[in-house]
């Protein structure tokens, strides 16, 4: 937004977004990119203003951002993310369509992957609607890496073709990949390591590898640009590398 004027396409943006296996570093690139000025993503606390009316906005202005911040942070998606979904729908109806031809093949774990499906485009709609003009719009895990949530609960399979001429097209894609014993490590330290019933962490990190080439290969395919990071080493010097490539 640019002196009270937001500046989007109706059915298209040009923004960013990252794919990769859990534990390949995709959201400390994501937030090192988005802390330069020529990038930004979504925000806990523009979400809750977004959504919230203004006789409200008006009591946030007086509470302290320090504890405003955590607070939004914690209760954004509980409330906010139901009107700011609304709000993408009207400006991308063509989502619904994406999201059924997403739960159409989905065969576990439906209501989490609806969740998510809805959460990625909250997310889109705050980054586009609060961008100024000279920022470029970045997603940590967006449409194109929802996918990849969507195959792993439909027998690892991407989604039809459908569903990717559904959702707003992203001009580049960045591909985050690394050893998966790294991949794993990563997640271990963190404590969230993505496990299944049916497949072991080391099986499910493959398997997501290799859907990442297909999207990469798929996404070339729609000329889309792709920006492949092996994220191994300093992240500090990844990133120098990420930022030259972009």
């Amino acid at each position: 937004m640019l002196d009270g004027t937001v500046y989007y396409s109706f059915t298209h943006m040009s923004h960013i977004e990252f794919i990769g296996p859990p534990g390949a570093g995709k959201s400390s690139l994501y937030r090192g990119l988005i802390a330069d000025s020529s990038y930004s993503g979504w925000d806990p606390v523009a979400a809750v203003r977004l959504a919230t009316p203004d006789s409200l906005s008006l009591v946030l202005d007086r509470i302290p951002e320090s504890a405003v911040r955590p607070l939004c942070e914690k209760v954004w998606h509980y409330w906010a993310m139901d009107t700011l979904y609304d709000d993408f729908l009207r400006r991308y109806p063509s989502y619904q369509m994406a999201t059924e031809t997403a739960m159409s093949s989905a065969t576990i774990n439906q209501a989490k992957l609806q969740w998510l499906l809805k959460l990625t485009a909250a997310k889109f709609h705050v980054a586009s609607t609060t961008s100024t003009r000279n920022e470029q719009v970045c997603l940590d895990e967006g449409f194109y890496h929802r996918s990849l949530s969507v195959a792993r609960r439909s027998g690892w399979k991407l989604p039809a073709e459908r569903y990717f001429e559904s959702i707003p097209e992203p001009s580049v894609i960045v591909a985050v990949t690394a050893p998966v014993e790294v991949c794993l490590e990563r997640q271990q330290e963190r404590g969230s390591v993505v496990r299944s019933s049916t497949y072991t962490e080391t099986e499910i990190i493959k398997q997501i590898h290799t859907l990442t080439d297909e999207l990469c290969a798929a996404s070339r395919d729609r000329g889309i640009t792709v920006v492949r990071i092996r994220n191994t080493g300093d992240v500090t010097k990844t990133l120098e590398k990420l930022a030259a490539a972009l």
